[in-house]
């Protein structure tokens, strides 16, 4: 990365949390309530960290594998991590333990895959639950009807918090 790179990479992160802040004023927010998460997918480790550098203070990733490769060259120092992807079950052990927040638990049989390596571990693993608000096939998530049940049951899962929901909605005019 050049030093023309990183300066336009801290302009634009600059930017951004200034719009952020601006826009939570407007709406009557403190700043200091908003988290920017920068999805730092088909980046590099020298980019992420130049992106942390600049002032990211959240990273969210959506590929196990290239968290893992990233997170072994300590991309992510300096930052949260958080995982903002698809996430099958048999690669939740990739993350226990790396990952503040899981942002996309979309059923409760990947809720207790979670909970199960979280206790392996001895953590407890903050979760959202993902709802398919608009009933998107091409879109993962709990179908809203199916909510209720997946919060009691995961509720009870000593090494499961549940901190809140994630929904992407359909795109509208």
């Amino acid at each position: 990365m050049t030093e023309q790179e990183k300066k336009e990479l801290q302009e634009r992160v600059k930017s951004v949390i200034e719009r952020v802040n601006n826009a939570a004023v407007q709406a009557g927010r403190d700043p200091s309530e908003i988290t920017l998460v920068a999805a730092t997918k088909m980046n590099d480790a020298e980019r992420v960290q130049a992106a942390i550098e600049a002032g990211i203070r959240v990273c969210g990733e959506n590929r196990v594998q290239e968290l893992q490769e990233k997170y072994e060259q300590n991309a992510y120092d300096g930052a949260d991590l958080q995982f903002i992807g698809t996430l099958q079950t048999n690669k939740v052990k990739y993350l226990i333990g790396k990952v503040s927040l899981i942002q996309s638990v979309g059923s409760v049989h990947l809720g207790e895959a979670i909970a199960k390596e979280a206790e392996k571990r001895g953590v407890c693993q903050d979760i959202l639950l993902e709802v398919n608000i608009g009933r998107e096939a091409a879109k993962s998530g709990l179908p809203p009807e199916e909510l209720h049940d997946a919060i009691v049951k995961l509720s009870a899962k000593r090494s499961l918090h549940i901190r809140g929901l994630m929904a992407i909605p359909p795109v509208a005019d």
